[in-house]
């Protein structure tokens, strides 16, 4: 039994898996390089027109009334 217990004694040096390879240092993956983000080109402040009834805007059509009579719609 002295043997068994010799075997179960724990190396004082962590076991490490898996074994370091041999010689140089195992190659790092590097980073992959990013592009460079495109810089959005700043675009020409917009004169702002004063006219609100700019003819860029669509009207709102205006909503045909609709009288209320009694509740319930159409006669």
């Amino acid at each position: 039994m002295r043997r068994l217990r010799h075997h179960l004694h724990r190396p004082s040096r962590q076991w490490q898996w898996p074994p370091p390879p041999r010689g140089r240092h195992p190659p790092q993956p590097q980073p992959q390089p990013q592009p460079p983000k495109r810089q959005p080109r700043p675009s020409p402040p917009r004169p702002r027109r004063s006219n609100p009834n700019s003819p860029s805007r669509p009207r709102p059509r205006p909503r045909p009334r609709v009288t209320l009579s009694a509740p319930g719609g159409r006669c």
